[in-house]
């Protein structure tokens, strides 16, 4: 376990013991767009389904509230971004309701391939959140979030032919993503 997620972990732990909370759960859905070193263009989208569960703390001094959330999905497209996400993120209205803003950490198991007719590999990208989100109400959200790659991007080679049927091989890697989500929440429980 990395620094990050130990800071993350231990930040959802104290403010726990410390302020009121409601728990919550809710789904979020993703449209994605991502960004790589390919020099032909990638524009396919890609989508993320994700059940999230949460405490929510009010009157948290500096930040007016918080809520830690964890966000469990996968990712469906028709390209290489196909896997298992986990998502420790951490949400507060610091600029005015119904604004808010997201901080997080994502661990995508992608399953891909080295390329057509090759081996078939799982392996694991961390990626830092960044995202702003506005409520419509009280349970229902849209937000845009970026994801910005924080281990090792390389995601596998894609063949193909040129113009003058040249063959050409080439590695490629994850510069970021973008998504706009889609989702709702409810309380579960209020306890002190």
């Amino acid at each position: 376990m990395n620094n990050m997620t130990k800071i993350l972990i231990l930040l959802c732990f104290i403010t726990s013991i410390l302020y009121s909370q409601t728990a919550q759960v809710g789904f979020r859905a993703e449209p994605t767009w991502y960004n790589t070193t390919l020099s032909e263009p990638r524009s396919t989208p890609y989508f993320h389904f994700l059940i999230t569960a949460g405490l929510h703390e009010e009157n948290i001094p500096l930040l007016n509230d918080l809520t830690e959330e964890i966000r469990f999905g996968r990712t469906f497209t028709p390209d290489y971004m196909v896997g298992n996400d986990l998502a420790l993120v951490l949400k507060s209205h610091v600029i005015k309701n119904p604004f808010y803003i997201t901080l997080g950490l994502n661990l995508h198991s992608n399953i891909g391939s080295t390329g057509p007719m090759q081996a078939v590999y799982v392996k694991g990208i961390y990626l830092l959140i960044f995202g702003v989100g506005f409520n419509l109400d009280k349970h229902i959200f849209v937000e845009i979030s970026k994801y910005i790659p924080i281990s090792n991007p390389a995601m596998g080679e894609s063949d193909y032919y040129t113009i003058d049927n040249r063959f050409i091989r080439e590695q490629w890697k994850l510069n970021s993503l973008i998504a706009i989500n889609f989702g709702f929440t409810v309380d579960i429980f209020h306890f002190k």
